[in-house]
């Protein structure tokens, strides 16, 4: 009596059970009752775990993973305790489960998977696995993806598609979400009293060999951990400190001193324009602006701009995923990680800095300055921002369809740019792309807890001729040299 299918009797830690006419009401879900519950989730993924080291590798797996998309963890590995009232509410939160066993092995499902029927998306290892479940779409595997990257970005690109995200929730309309009765006593009574006789000649092999365990599975997953895709050590050099900060530049020439004939890099990001700098032509032609969507942008511009040719300085906010992001989690619940977490735009800096970047571009001989105002929550614009007392020849507050869109016009038409939350690669590129004669300022404080120049590299992260703001005490000043 196992967990196995092969068992005489197989008892799992929980299966499906169908909806028929006798089932009560209290064991359905009502479709409005999902909806209603994913609504509320605002994070991705979770993981409640405390066993650390695995057959598995899990570990390793997810260690790869969390470099792309957050992961919250709870249990001994982390250090973070979590009773059953707390993990009710982050199952209630999250979006995703990493249901990763901690051996990958036939018909080994655990409580983990089963946690699905809570109202949350499983993420398992080896769909394999999975191949006798009732239903194959409810859950995702980590083996139908190339790289813990590639997992990563597709969680992210569902986490925003809620329409993509509710068709993992269809067993609820076919099957009860509470636990049905898995031991059938009667079963085992009428074995126990049964004359035929039940063996194993070999319980070890039966046990462990027919298992057909797959160890370090989640090592398998990671591309540059995949020995068999590899040649042999004695032609690899592995150069873990190469590129090991996001922001920094490490100049690729010092890898030619090598002589092996491959070199096995661990970078993280390589987000320094220092890399790609010298094709900035060639970056601006590829990222160019499709002929329809530059139509839709021409139509907002002339309805939004009229006959105004003054020098338009463009003020990007971004707030909302910064302030709760489905990939860095709510800044409330990571106190422990608060340094790792975006300064979304503040009124503190926002307001000083269109007056200071107005007063610089007046002293530039602008005399005709408009002001556009662009980005992720007009709430906070309109209810924070005093522009009245400010000479601009117009006010502008851009309402694109797309955030698509709203890239392409402040592209094409600001003259100077405010990154106002300066973590936002959306602004970043935005500014690297316009006309190299533009005028771009920015907040030098990008993370929570700090000083930009201080967790990361104002020199390799944005460009020398950008311009450098700081602020305190109600005021923004140009911050000079690193």
């Amino acid at each position: 009596m196992t967990f196995r299918q092969d068992s005489d009797i197989s008892i799992p830690y929980d299966k499906f059970e169908p909806i028929d006419e006798n089932t009560a009401e209290d064991e359905i879900w009502t479709w409005e009752k999902v909806q209603e519950n994913v609504s509320k989730k605002k994070k991705p993924v979770l993981q409640f775990v405390s066993d650390c080291t695995t057959p598995s590798k899990r570990e390793d797996y997810i260690k790869e993973l969390s470099k792309h998309i957050n992961v919250t963890i709870f249990g001994k590995c982390n250090k973070r305790a979590c009773s059953k009232e707390c993990e009710a509410n982050e199952i209630d939160q999250h979006m995703f489960y990493l249901a990763f066993e901690n051996s990958i092995c036939n018909n080994y499902i655990t409580e983990k998977f089963w946690r699905l029927k809570k109202l949350i998306v499983p993420i398992v290892m080896n769909r394999e696995i999975y191949q006798n479940s009732d239903t194959q779409d409810s859950f995702i595997a980590a083996s139908d993806f190339k790289s813990p990257v590639e997992l990563a970005l597709f969680l992210k690109n569902l986490s925003v598609n809620r329409e993509e995200y509710l068709k993992y929730f269809a067993w609820t309309q076919k099957y009860k979400k509470t636990n049905p009765v898995l031991i059938d006593l009667c079963e085992l009574c009428q074995i126990a009293w049964s004359e035929e006789k039940y063996t194993v000649n070999n319980l070890v092999k039966w046990w462990e060999t027919d298992a057909k365990c797959i160890d370090d599975y989640g090592t398998q997953l990671i591309p540059h951990q995949n020995r068999s895709n590899c040649p042999n050590n004695d032609k690899v050099k592995a150069l873990p400190h190469f590129a090991r900060d996001c922001c920094k530049y490490d100049n690729p020439e010092r890898l030619n001193n090598f002589q092996e004939q491959y070199l096995k890099t661990s970078g993280d990001y390589l987000q320094s324009y220092k890399y790609f700098h010298p094709y900035r032509n060639e970056i601006k032609e590829i990222l160019k602006c499709s002929d329809k969507v530059m139509k839709n942008v021409t139509k907002t511009a002339k309805s939004l701009f009229k006959k105004d040719n003054s020098h338009l300085l463009c003020t990007h906010i971004r707030r909302t995923d910064f302030l709760e992001d489905l990939m860095l989690e709510s800044k409330v619940e990571r106190t422990d990680f608060l340094e790792d977490l975006m300064l979304e735009s503040k009124v503190e800096f926002v307001q000083p800095a269109i007056e200071f970047a107005l007063k610089f571009l007046m002293n530039k001989s602008h005399e005709h300055i408009s002001l556009m105002l662009f980005g992720d929550d007009h709430k906070f614009i309109k209810e924070n921002i005093t522009l009245s007392h400010l000479s601009f020849d117009h006010v502008y507050l851009l309402n694109s369809t797309t955030r698509g869109e709203d890239f392409c016009l402040a592209v094409n038409y600001c003259d100077s740019m405010i990154m106002t939350a300066s973590g936002s690669t959306f602004s970043w590129w935005i500014s690297y792309l316009m006309p190299k004669n533009s005028t771009i300022f920015y907040n030098t404080q990008v993370s929570d807890t700090a000083d930009f120049s201080k967790d990361t590299f104002d020199y390799d992260y944005f460009l020398p001729e950008w311009i450098r703001l700081t602020a305190s005490n109600g005021t923004v000043n140009k911050k000079f040299g690193f």
